[in-house]
């Protein structure tokens, strides 16, 4: 259990707990890249912000489920819910989030196929990011970034 504090970007929320604050990786989903170091940022990064931020208000109830550490950020990797439903789904089936497949192996399966469920029909419905007529994946911005950040 937790309280929001503040919303990171799309996909990081920043709760505070009975054992202190953590920043929160919520765990199976990739968003758009915000604008940093130097690089424009990714189309609807800012958009997914905002919905994360109007999902999870500041001192919004949460329930936590931290699933491992994400030692390059340094921050929890989790599953959030408000209200006994799962944040990280709702972010992929309003599509400002994606499915982060190459980690859906760390999640209990059934958490899986729901994300995979609701990124299916936000992609259907073409919301959020799957509207957009040249989708970049994250991953791939973030590889592309770092490649350009150490060619200078």
């Amino acid at each position: 259990m937790g309280t929001v504090l503040y919303v990171e970007d799309g996909d990081t929320v920043v709760v505070q707990t009975s054992e202190g604050k953590k920043r929160v990786r919520l765990s199976g989903i990739d968003a758009p890249e915000l604008p940093h170091k130097g690089h424009a940022g990714q189309a609807l990064a800012i958009n997914s912000k905002e919905v994360l931020s109007t999902i999870l208000p500041k001192d919004q109830k949460v329930q936590l489920l931290l699933t491992g550490w994400d030692q390059a950020y340094d921050r929890y990797i989790g599953l959030v819910n408000k209200d006994g439903v799962s944040v990280n789904a709702t972010m992929v089936g309003l599509g400002m989030a994606e499915v982060y497949h190459e980690y859906l192996n760390d999640l209990p399966a059934v958490y899986a196929k729901l994300l995979v469920k609701m990124e299916y029909l936000a992609k259907d419905k073409k919301k959020g990011i799957w509207k957009l007529p040249q989708y970049e994946r994250p991953v791939a911005y973030r590889r592309t970034s770092q490649d350009t950040a150490q060619d200078r």
